[in-house]
């Protein structure tokens, strides 16, 4: 298995034009406010990583086309930071992003359904069939704009049930093989959503090809070959932080594990967050402050 190289997930908005049911939204996007292109930002990330030495940004939110900034930032992360940058959208708005294939590496399109029936349901917020056909049109959109540029591309779909089979389907007509299709399950039904992706995979016909892990976080990436081509999922492999997970009352109940370091921006200050689902001082601090602790040290240590 391939150990790919540090990475910082920087959430540049809180705001999200979508109400995804299953959403975990980064830990969480209450008072997140928007990045800005600006000397505070700037310094921010600049000392980040000369300390922790990543070399990808991964731009979350919310949905980070919702940052007016979002191009000068995106520029200014792969030009004078040298570093390796994607973005990971909902896909509802629409982006000429022949613009952006110098300085963006890689774009993900996290796509609930194009199913309009279905699509209604997963929305926690009630939407008419106007706003659902449009946010699949641009979906569309952007699928095809992609297709022409050089950007790495793929679609994100998590499997909430057996549907997942259909969906993939219905996408492959608009991204043919130009795409990387990637499962994901459901971290509110982890368990479960974790038998039925193994089920799927069987059903069609998976060998396994080839995988990868981030370093010093849970996340990893299998790739199969399948009756539908390449297909990947996403999955949560065993990896804490000790100093912070081993001492966790929510530790066996955690899916997740230690994902990495994310950034967000909330009361005019720069945050690095440690993990999803708690938000004491320990795992949520001004940024200058775990640069100066015995934490990030300990984090630098991990594998």
């Amino acid at each position: 298995m391939k150990l790919k190289n540090q990475k910082i997930r920087v959430k540049l908005t809180g705001n999200c034009n979508k109400s995804c049911e299953f959403c975990h939204e980064e830990g969480g996007m209450k008072k997140i406010e928007d990045m800005g292109f600006d000397s505070q930002f700037k310094k921010c990330v600049k000392e980040l990583q000369e300390e922790l030495e990543f070399n990808e940004i991964i731009f979350t939110g919310g949905e980070p086309l919702l940052n007016k900034d979002f191009n000068e930032i995106v520029c200014w992360a792969k030009s004078k930071r040298k570093c390796k940058t994607s973005v990971t959208t909902n896909g509802s708005i629409v982006k000429y992003w022949p613009n952006l294939d110098v300085f963006l590496d890689k774009v993900t399109i996290s796509i609930t359904s194009l199913d309009p029936a279905k699509m209604v349901k997963i929305e926690s917020t009630g939407r008419n069939s106007s706003w659902i056909k449009l946010v699949i049109g641009n979906t569309i959109k952007n699928i095809e704009r992609l297709k022409n540029t050089g950007i790495k591309s793929r679609i994100n779909l998590v499997a909430n049930d057996r549907t997942i089979l259909d969906e993939i389907k219905r996408v492959k007509t608009f991204t043919g093989s130009d795409f990387e299709i990637r499962i994901l399950n459901n971290l509110n039904k982890a368990e479960e959503t974790d038998a039925l992706v193994q089920d799927i995979l069987s059903e069609i016909n998976a060998v396994k090809k080839s995988s990868y892990k981030k370093k010093s976080s849970s996340s990893k990436t299998i790739y199969y070959n399948t009756n539908l081509g390449e297909i990947s999922i996403k999955q949560s492999s065993t990896f804490y932080f000790p100093y912070l997970c081993d001492k966790c009352d929510l530790k066996d109940k955690c899916y997740e594990g230690f994902y990495g370091i994310r950034l967000e921006k909330r009361n005019g200050e720069y945050f690095v967050r440690l993990c999803l689902y708690r938000n004491d001082d320990e795992v949520l601090m001004p940024y200058k402050e775990f640069l100066n602790s015995e934490l990030k040290d300990k984090y630098l240590k991990l594998k």
